[in-house]
Formats: structure tokens, sequence, C-alpha cells
């Protein structure tokens, strides 16, 4: 694929980007690059060429990296915690000293009402149909109105 920006895959980090070019504004370039955690996003305008713009770009980054801190990085092992908690239905119910008639039965999950939907963009679709019908039996020689 044709690209614009040098600085992907020669800058580390570059992952996004928006080139371009007018009379008025020159060669610009927005680039953003991620690296330990950390984001810059680096903005040129007015360059005179796109050399001059991916070297101001490549400038930008750097200094950028250089100057904001970057995030501490901790490592915490957390040893999750033991217990004798059953690991089972019939273990909880050994523990409890219920039966399985004991229990209540849980409600079943919804479908999530995905029908609500479709029914709402069936609705829109025949609200739009009458809007134009009626407009057209108001002025049938006007159809550019509609």
């Amino acid at each position: 694929m044709r690209n614009h920006n040098k600085l992907l895959g020669t800058v580390d980090g570059v992952d996004g980007f928006k080139t371009g070019y007018f009379n008025a504004a020159g060669y610009t370039i927005v680039a953003t690059a991620q690296r330990e955690g950390g984001r810059i996003i680096a903005v040129v305008l007015g360059s005179e060429n796109r050399n001059v713009r991916d070297q101001k770009a490549t400038e930008l980054l750097a200094a950028g990296f250089l100057a904001v801190p970057r995030p501490a990085v901790v490592e915490t092992i957390v040893e999750p915690p033991v217990t004798n908690a059953p690991s089972t239905k019939t273990e909880m119910l050994n523990t409890l000293a219920l039966t399985e008639e004991d229990t209540p039965e849980l409600p079943k999950q919804s479908d999530g009402g995905w029908w609500k939907i479709a029914a709402g963009i069936v609705a829109g679709a025949i609200l739009a149909l009458v809007i134009v019908i009626v407009r057209f039996l108001k002025k049938p020689t006007d159809l550019k109105r509609i």
C-alpha cells in the first residue's frame, strides 16, 4: 500500500498519522507514537517540503519522549488467598446441608430484546414511507421537494 508517511516503520513507536499539503499551509503532518506506556502527538505545519516536515516531526516526537516522564512499572505478584471454599454445587450444598430441592431455581437470562431494536427499525421505515406518501399526495407535481 502506498504511504506518504515515511515515519511509519522507521521511527520507533509511530502508529498513527495524517499527512497533507496545500498552498496556504505547506506540507503538514500529525503523527502519533507510543513507547513504554507514554503517547506523544506531534503536529507540524508549513514545511517547505516532505523531508523537512518528516525531520521536524521526528525531532518533536524524540523531544516529547525525553520531556514526558514515563509511568512507573510496578510488578506486584499477588498470591490468591487459600480457602477451603467448595468448588462444585454439590460440595456447596453439602457444606450448607441443603438438598437440590431446597435451592431456588434461577430465572433464565433474556435474549436481550433484539426484537425491540428490529421493531423500532421497521416502525421508522414505515413512518418514513408514510411521510413520503403524504408529501406526494399534497403536491404530486413537485417531486424534487421529497
